[in-house]
């Protein structure tokens, strides 16, 4: 009896362990970001940030915004 307790806590902890893994390695990250509403690094957002700070000038920023949104 004391050895299926043992086996169901080992069993859940490699449970766990297999999807802490697995969200560290990027593979369900992106559920984790959809679950949250995040989006990391969205490229026209990094645009808008690159034209505000003065990084880029309004051409360039059309430019590049077109060739993003293709």
């Amino acid at each position: 009896m004391i050895f299926v307790a043992i086996f169901g806590i080992l069993f859940s902890f490699a449970i766990i362990w297999i999807v802490i893994r697995l969200i560290n390695n990027g593979t369900l990250s992106h559920l984790n970001q959809d679950f949250l509403g995040i989006e990391k690094n969205k490229p026209i957002e990094v645009l808008k940030e690159r034209y505000v700070k003065g990084e880029i000038t309004k051409k360039q920023f059309q430019g590049m915004k077109k060739e993003l949104e293709k």
